[in-house]
């Protein structure tokens, strides 16, 4: 069974027509996308989104442990040569 007219789109990032839903776009662009350029695209950036705010946050997460055990972290002045 072919795709009726109206379910054909244009894919926002490639600019390929593709039948169906398709897949959001986002982070990279609003709209909606096709199967190649979500998995090619997409999902690689929203992937080191993640694993970029699990960084963020570990780094917080240490900085608070050190903060609270107020140990080592004193200014020093830069040395000079």
């Amino acid at each position: 069974m072919s795709p009726l007219i109206s379910d054909v789109r244009a894919c926002s990032i490639c600019g390929e027509r593709y039948s169906g839903d398709g897949n959001a776009a986002k982070p990279l662009i609003d709209g909606r996308c096709c199967d190649r350029c979500s998995l090619e695209y997409v999902i690689p950036v929203r992937l080191e989104e993640l694993r970029a705010a699990k960084r963020e946050a570990t780094l917080g997460q240490n900085l608070r442990a050190v903060l609270a055990t107020g140990s080592g972290l004193k200014w020093r002045e830069p040395l000079r040569r």
